[in-house]
């Protein structure tokens, strides 16, 4: 039987999970309140939308089982191997600025052993490292000012000699204000680069 889990979302088509097996779709608890599917064959449909319910699909033209619960200790036996397949979480790092610059504060040059330590924990891995700054200077010099703060962060990246499957950079420059201001302030919260590592 093959395990199809969800956390929330819809599937169109599934032509991909019939291959002579019965495969089992189990809605997952992902901590938030909306959570459901609807699950639909050439048979009929179900509505899944209480968490760590199943249902099993035997064919494209049968209708879909009815909807059984499953205890958390059960999925999380029944399918370890499927779980340890699953990619592991972004985890999300921010590292801070001196005002118009590309040099870290000292809090973040601190901060850069624990980036290192996380990556080489899921080598390889993807990262993507998004420059943002302060409203101080014009749109443009800010846009040009994020992305060289995240060039900054992906030089020293590969200095470290870590193996990493993709690295993408990019820039919001004053566009993506984790402190909402009016142009011309200078918030340090503001001149960061957010480090996605997945």
């Amino acid at each position: 039987m093959t395990p199809f889990f969800i956390y929330t979302g819809i599937i169109l088509m599934m032509p991909f999970i019939f291959s002579g097996q019965k495969t089992t779709v189990i809605l997952l608890d992902n901590n938030k309140t909306t959570n459901g599917i609807t699950i639909t064959t050439q048979g009929g449909s179900v509505d899944i939308d209480i968490p760590n319910t199943q249902t099993v699909l035997s064919s494209q033209e049968a209708k879909p089982e009815p909807l059984s619960s499953v205890e958390v200790s059960v999925i999380e036996q029944k399918y370890v191997q499927a779980f340890e397949a699953l990619p592991s979480h972004p985890v999300s790092l921010l590292f801070y600025f001196k005002s118009g610059s590309t040099e870290l504060t000292s809090e973040s040059r601190v901060q850069m052993s624990a980036l290192i330590d996380l990556i080489k924990e899921r080598e390889p891995c993807v990262v993507d490292i998004i420059g943002n700054t302060d409203t101080k200077a014009s749109f443009g010099s800010n846009y040009n000012l994020g992305l060289e703060r995240a060039k900054m962060l992906k030089s020293f990246l590969e200095e470290q000699h870590i193996q990493l499957s993709e690295v993408h950079i990019e820039s919001y420059g004053e566009s993506n204000l984790l402190v909402p201001t009016v142009d011309e302030i200078d918030e340090p919260r503001n001149r960061r680069v957010e480090v996605l590592v997945r």
